[in-house]
């Protein structure tokens, strides 16, 4: 969403700010962004995947992303057809083998 109203565009950033966001360095392979990220939630209790919103500030510009699924990985494999890499985080890896998964699935067969 590109905002032409300068205040309404500070005011979204800080309630985004006011969220609190999850560690996601190294979740899905992830090791940062490409854009400001203003908050992210990742795996809450909903579900698993990421929600964030990205901002580019000379733009006043705030791009909100959500990428869910379940059992740690996307079946949907071209979805970088459909979010700009820009937007996507650095380094996701959400293939049926990426290594949160991968961890999951070690901690359950442990726990059987």
């Amino acid at each position: 969403m590109t905002y032409t109203d300068a205040q309404e565009y500070e005011e979204e950033l800080q309630r985004l700010k006011t969220i609190e966001s999850t560690d996601y360095i190294g979740r899905y392979g992830v090791t940062g962004f490409n854009k400001e990220l203003c908050a992210i939630v990742m795996d809450n209790a909903e579900g698993h995947g990421m929600i964030y919103a990205l901002t580019d500030r000379e733009k006043k510009e705030i791009v909100y992303v959500v990428i869910d699924f379940c059992n740690y990985f996307s079946d949907i494999k071209n979805y970088r057809k459909h979010i700009e890499n820009d937007d996507l985080p650095i380094g996701l890896d959400i293939s049926e083998s990426n290594p949160t998964r991968k961890a999951f699935e070690s901690e359950f067969d442990s726990e059987n």
